[in-house]
């Protein structure tokens, strides 16, 4: 599980929204460009307002009033595989973008691991703050690219450049590859078979949803193993996620990312 967001260079000002989220899987890697994910009611009013010149009330700017709560700018099924405590979600200070994910759509995402937590437990004299790129380079032998120019670019453009889906899926790839070596390890392993908290480097974001928000990720709930997220959840968001600037198509992009994974952005 990885997020990325427009950083703002101006002082006092508040923070952007999560612009795309992306998820990783042993054979799939989805980029959701959700600053583009359009509501319902949002695209009707739209709709409507192109289809009849009488219909002024109807612009999108007055259907602003019309949104349902947060949660529902994502699609059903995409918020029930975040929130399910059976589908395991690995990253790097994954607990932090969960949060924002909670504060920017109400999300409320269960089954983190933090992955730089469990390094500092799980490899021998590495107590100490992993970034991805490191534990990428320390485990995998690989490189990851994390110029500036990439990782502060504009994430809430019309349409994203070839190099940020791959800057985007290669972070979400990487998650889930070091903890597939990581997990190995017999420290690792021998930490992972205790459950619980995995010695603190496992958890859930905390404060309860509105009763309307938890519905909403109900109703497209999926099943999944742990630590795979390759359950109904994942095939459903494939097929429900909208476009950017709320088309309705899912883009595919041939981004580099090994070993033999697909990607899809939506």
């Amino acid at each position: 599980l990885d997020v990325e967001w427009r950083v703002e260079y101006v002082l006092g000002a508040a923070p952007r929204r999560i612009a795309t989220l992306q998820l990783a899987t042993a054979v799939q890697t989805y980029v959701f460009h959700v600053s583009h994910f359009r509501p319902p009611a949002i695209a009707a009013a739209s709709t409507a307002a192109t289809s009849s010149a009488a219909c002024s009330a109807c612009s999108e700017p007055a259907a602003k009033a019309l949104l349902p709560p947060q949660s529902s700018r994502l699609p059903p099924a995409l918020v029930a595989l975040l929130e399910d405590g059976d589908i395991l979600k690995v990253g790097v200070g994954v607990r932090n973008d969960a949060l924002k994910l909670q504060k920017d759509y109400g999300v409320r995402c269960a089954a983190l691991l933090d992955l730089a937590a469990l390094a500092a437990k799980a490899l021998p004299n590495e107590e100490r703050g992993w970034s991805l790129a490191e534990l990428t380079s320390r485990l995998l032998s690989r490189q990851l690219d994390k110029r500036d120019t990439l990782r502060c670019s504009d994430w809430e453009a019309a349409v994203l450049s070839p190099e940020q889906v791959e800057y985007a899926a290669l972070d979400a790839w990487a998650s889930f590859a070091v903890y597939q070596k990581l997990s190995a390890t017999p420290a690792a392993a021998a930490l992972l078979a205790q459950g619980g908290s995995v010695g603190g480097c496992l958890s859930s974001v905390p404060r309860p949803l509105p009763e309307t928000v938890a519905q909403a990720g109900q109703s497209g709930r999926g099943g999944g193993g742990r630590g795979r997220g390759r359950g109904r959840a994942s095939q459903e968001v494939a097929q429900e996620a909208p476009g950017p600037g709320g088309r309705g198509r899912g883009r595919g992009r041939g981004a580099a990312v090994p070993p033999d994974a697909r990607l899809g952005t939506f």
